[in-house]
């Protein structure tokens, strides 16, 4: 089905590639030693696509098959709102330079089913901060 989001013109500044380099003493990245750089593209057409690249290995946040992911933006709250197939959100606080930071509470309690996947999976141990790399036209 092609349920493109239409993102507002607000949204649109947010366009981009995201990256975070997470130690893998922390279980969100699911990689024994060293570090994985955590990765989120938010494309023009309101879809969004994660992945955990470690030492060379790249595998996609979700499980081994492709998922598609979307994304919009509150302007309410002033978050990105990560939307993941599987109905788990992600909330990203927007900081002045327009990285984006995970938060932690609301993505831990928002929704029922949030609060039931973080039952079985581990929550990032930290607010991550995702510096924007680079904008995608």
């Amino acid at each position: 089905s092609e349920a493109t989001n239409l993102l507002t013109e607000e949204a649109k500044q947010y366009i981009g590639r995201y990256r975070v380099e997470i130690d893998c003493k922390d279980p969100f990245v699911a990689c024994s030693e060293g570090t994985a750089n955590f990765i989120i593209n938010l494309l023009p057409n309101g879809v969004a696509h994660r992945s955990i690249v470690h030492m060379g290995k790249i595998t996609f946040a979700s499980s081994h098959q492709y998922r598609q992911d979307h994304w919009s933006y509150d302007a309410i709250h002033h978050q990105i709102i990560l939307h993941r197939e599987s109905g788990v959100q992600f909330f990203y606080f927007i900081d002045h330079e327009n990285n984006i930071i995970m938060d932690l509470d609301k993505i831990a309690h928002a929704t029922a089913i949030n609060k039931k996947f973080f039952n079985t999976h581990p929550l990032p141990q930290h607010a991550h901060l995702l510096k924007k790399r680079s904008s995608i036209s």
